[in-house]
């Protein structure tokens, strides 16, 4: 007597579950962008993703200049003179360092933020359909950190020779939990910035 085997797959809906809770989005942030729209919980969450840079980099500028001030303030001047004599070029190096972060950082979201705005403004969502994989690539990493070569990991969905930046719990989702499967779906973005807004499996 011959014994079958069967193997059951996740359903679509299962993994649905899975990239919503990844990436961020519910079932009502989907229904907006399967009608052409984005919603302001997600409008709200893309602001903070192209502004992401000028925070990382901002808020080392800021804990720097707060920890000069207080040094300045609080330390006695013996030791201030101490300080300044003995590690003034290490002073200045992290000073500089630090500002250079933060200009770097406005840089690099200022394509993203003007894009961006002008996505909100409309406020329409794009959608691309295909088979869908993950990559991930390595680049110079935000903040200070950029400064002394440090990389950062970068993960992205792919369809249609289309790139959108994703989570690493987005990308794991993809790649690890469902590493045998190269499901179709839907990808909806914003369509000047190109950032991902939800995705769905058929």
């Amino acid at each position: 007597m011959a014994i079958e085997f069967t193997y059951s797959g996740p359903s679509a809906g299962e993994i649905g579950k899975d990239l919503a809770e990844a990436n961020d989005f519910n079932e009502a942030d989907l229904a907006q962008n399967r009608a052409g729209r984005i919603s302001d919980r997600q409008a709200v969450k893309l602001a903070f993703q192209a502004l992401r840079p000028v925070f990382a980099s901002g808020g080392t500028l800021a804990f720097w200049l707060i920890f000069s001030w207080m040094i300045r303030e609080f330390v006695p001047g013996i030791l201030q003179i101490f300080i300044f004599k003995y590690a003034m070029a290490g002073y200045w190096s992290v000073t500089i360092a630090a500002v250079g972060a933060f200009l770097m950082g406005l840089l690099n979201s200022s394509r993203l933020t003007i894009l961006l705005i002008q996505d909100l403004a409309q406020g329409k969502s794009a959608m691309i359909e295909g088979r869908t994989t993950t990559s991930w690539e390595e680049r110079p990493a935000q903040g200070t950190s950029r400064l002394w070569g440090m990389k950062e990991a970068v993960y992205n969905y792919c369809v249609k020779n289309e790139y959108f930046e994703v989570s690493h719990d987005g990308f794991e989702v993809l790649h690890t939990k469902y590493d045998t499967m190269t499901p179709s779906a839907k990808i909806y973005y914003s369509p000047k910035s190109k950032m991902l807004l939800a995705i769905e499996v058929r």
